[in-house]
């Protein structure tokens, strides 16, 4: 089957045929022909229903049928084009979206410094002497005898021998115990469902149908966290826990802690650290729908005062004796833990070596009810905090990047580790250890794992590939690889295979005139990394051809751009003092300082206020009745440029002037002058208004009294 169609493009018909071909829109035609259409329906004398009529304004409507040039097309298949509009995402629903991001990690941040005051305080209340005394009280006669015997016999035994002893002594005493202390309330947990619900519509009055289920998220916290200890009367309320042998699964290890350095003297251990997992929530989880979670799937309540949902520890100890002088430790769960799995409730490892057992098993699919990405111990005799998260949870290696990357860092991961940091900092108001930074590295560096595709590749902190690098990144000439990544491209069946580097290997390059904001200067000689096209937004864009190129150079190529200079040579080769602004104004007018260290000698720089300009200028016509070295000389300072303000070009950012010494007290005088001559306007004003309202009251009465 063949139509005749049209070869040429300045021909027109009266009547073109439709074509089979057809296009399905769901929202807008790919294209639209201009001109004038007329339809007709089945009722027309020549019953041409598969016909539309064209009329064009061109002057070739005369032309005939017999100049036109056919060619065969085959119509036999017929093509369908399907074409969606995107649908972007509303201006609203982007804020929100924002907003429920940035409630997420402030919830999280927020927490650390109450954790940290949480774990402080229990330490304290270890050294409670009659809460020692207490506990002390409660210890068999058979376990302390066991205790003392290993004591006086640990010199004599070999290493093993004195190991399995040890092992031995620990897991009696937890069985003891697990046995005799009981859990009777909820500790420490994350409600991430909860959370995740408050965030997302709490606030939100356009959601009627939530309001009951509001009422019943914010009243009945019980069913959410269980029911915990009340601590109304501080240390004598855990006194009577202890008499009663009863409490929380989280105090009972701090019981623990206190029975065992009971049992074992200070003499024969090096330190016991109680170790907590900071039970913060997870801010890079989301929930798409928390009000189905809690009402149809029924998660985020508490199932019974046993946290038995809690599969994991908030809290355990390790102890260091002084037999192995540091090189060996113990990781002793008193509480959670069952009993068949005797490797995790009292163990041996090396310092340097990896913990585990302990780091909660994310599954999304099931009730989410316990995760933890920061782990910290403190030290019960000298109430030292240090992070010991590489210990016990694996790919936390961006925590021993260079500081350079730390601090520029845009990852919330990282920036919460900046804050963990600053708060360790805080709370110890000691120097950070190198010895215990290094060893942590050390284990942190044989704790990882590649990410297994292409999404956790974008969304990991300590990895990259070269394909994901940004436009003003490169990795450092230097850098190693660290294994192999392979992926499928999208749409494709095309396996690709790159190399992984750690991030803190990226080189992130600047331009010159950039360097120069942040007050450095390119080195002489300096080649740039990388060059890049500018490619300006907007109706007017350029070709690839004509639009401008921008070099990028690292900050290993940079130095401290060096002060301006205060002093020139004359024609004698003597130094002599420059005073006058003007010898630093460039061809703008202005000078452009971005550093307050290039500031040159004998000149100051003051803050441009509204009536700065006009009282200087107002002193210079008087000063130049005189002479005219008596008048002040000043240059506007250009101290960054704003690039929005005006799509497309560098707007200079002036907030100070720049003046001689000699001219600084003058201008700071004239400030204090306009300062003063400005409250005397208002004093003024103030008194004229009194004046005529009590004109106003003497002529036509109070208005109060009416």
């Amino acid at each position: 089957m063949t139509k005749r169609s049209l070869k040429g493009s300045n021909v027109n018909r009266d009547k073109i045929k439709k074509s089979k071909t057809t296009i399905e829109s769901q929202s807008k035609p790919i294209f639209q022909l201009e001109g004038k259409f007329e339809s007709y329906d089945n009722n027309d004398d020549d019953n041409n229903d598969d016909y539309v009529y064209y009329e064009s304004e061109s002057a070739s409507d005369t032309e005939g049928e017999d100049s036109i040039d056919w060619q065969d097309v085959i119509l036999e298949n017929v093509v369908k084009v399907t074409y969606e509009n995107p649908k972007p995402i509303p201006t609203k629903e982007k804020t929100q979206l924002k907003q429920y991001k940035k409630l997420k990690y402030c919830l999280n941040i927020f927490l650390i410094p109450f954790f940290l005051r949480v774990l402080r305080q229990r330490s304290h209340w270890t050294k409670d002497a009659r809460l020692n005394r207490r506990l002390k009280r409660s210890i068999p006669k058979l376990i302390a005898k066991k205790f003392s015997i290993w004591i006086k016999k640990r010199k004599s035994l070999t290493p093993n021998e004195h190991g399995k002893k040890t092992l031995t002594c620990l897991i009696g005493l937890v069985m003891w115990f697990r046995s005799h202390y009981q859990i009777n309330s909820n500790g420490f947990r994350q409600n991430f469902i909860r959370y995740q619900y408050l965030i997302k519509y709490v606030q939100d009055k356009t959601v009627k149908d939530y309001s009951k289920i509001n009422k019943h998220i914010l009243n009945d916290q019980h069913q959410f966290y269980g029911s915990r200890p009340e601590i109304l009367e501080g240390i004598e309320d855990i006194r009577k826990m202890a008499k009663n042998k009863k409490t929380n699964r989280d105090i009972l290890v701090i019981f623990f802690i206190i029975i065992l350095k009971n049992l074992i003297p200070e003499s024969n251990r090096l330190k016991i650290v109680l170790c907590f997992a900071l039970p913060l929530h997870d801010f890079k989880i989301s929930c798409s729908d928390p009000f189905m979670e809690i009402v149809k799937k029924r998660h985020g309540y508490v199932p019974n005062k046993f946290d038995t949902d809690l599969l994991q520890p908030n809290f355990w100890i390790e102890l260091y004796l002084s037999e192995d002088s540091l090189q060996y430790f113990y990781v002793i769960d008193p509480v959670i833990h069952v009993q068949n799995g005797k490797d995790v409730v009292v163990k041996k490892y090396q310092v340097n070596e990896f913990v585990n057992g302990f780091e909660p098993n994310i599954q999304l699919d099931n009730n989410l009810t316990q995760t933890f990405t920061t782990v910290i111990g403190i030290d019960i005799d000298t109430n030292n905090i240090k992070n010991i998260t590489s210990r016990y949870v694996k790919n936390v290696n961006y925590q021993f990047f260079n500081e350079e990357f730390l601090n520029t860092s845009q990852s919330l991961t990282i920036r919460k580790y900046n804050f963990l940091q600053s708060q360790l900092k805080i709370f110890n108001r000691v120097p950070k250890s190198t010895k215990h930074y290094n060893l942590m590295k050390q284990i942190s560096d044989k704790n990882y794992t590649l990410p297994k595709n292409i999404k956790e590749m974008k969304a990991s902190d300590n990895f990259i590939i070269p394909s994901l690098l940004k436009q003003r990144q490169v990795m450092k000439p230097a850098s190693n690889s660290i294994g192999s990544f392979s992926y499928r491209i999208a749409n494709t069946d095309m396996i690709k295979k790159e190399p992984v580097y750690w991030k803190s290997d990226i080189l992130h390059l600047k331009s010159e005139q950039h360097w120069n904001i942040l007050g450095r200067t390119l080195k002489t000689g300096s080649t740039p990394l990388k060059s890049i096209i500018l490619k300006p937004k907007g109706e007017n864009k350029l070709p690839i051809n004509d639009s401008p190129i921008r070099y990028l150079y690292a900050f290993e190529q940079t130095i401290k751009t060096r002060q301006l200079p205060s002093t020139y040579k004359t024609s004698t080769g003597e130094d002599c003092k420059i005073m006058d602004v003007n010898f630093y104004k460039n061809k703008y007018g202005n000078v452009e300082i971005f550093h307050r260290d290039t500031l040159p000698q004998g000149f100051k720089l003051i803050k441009i206020t509204p009536f700065l300009k006009p009282s200087i200028h107002s002193y210079n016509k008087q000063s130049s009745r005189y002479t005219s070295h008596s008048r002040i000389r000043y240059l506007d300072v250009v101290s960054g440029f704003d690039f929005k303000q005006k799509n497309g070009f560098a707007t200079p950012v002036i907030k100070n002037i720049m003046v001689n010494d000699h001219d600084e007290a003058i201008v700071k005088r004239l400030e204090y002058l306009e300062a003063q001559t400005s409250t005397l306007d208002e004093w003024a004003t103030l008194l004229k208004m009194l004046q005529i309202k009590d004109h106003l009251d003497g002529s036509y009465g109070s208005l109060a009294k009416d």
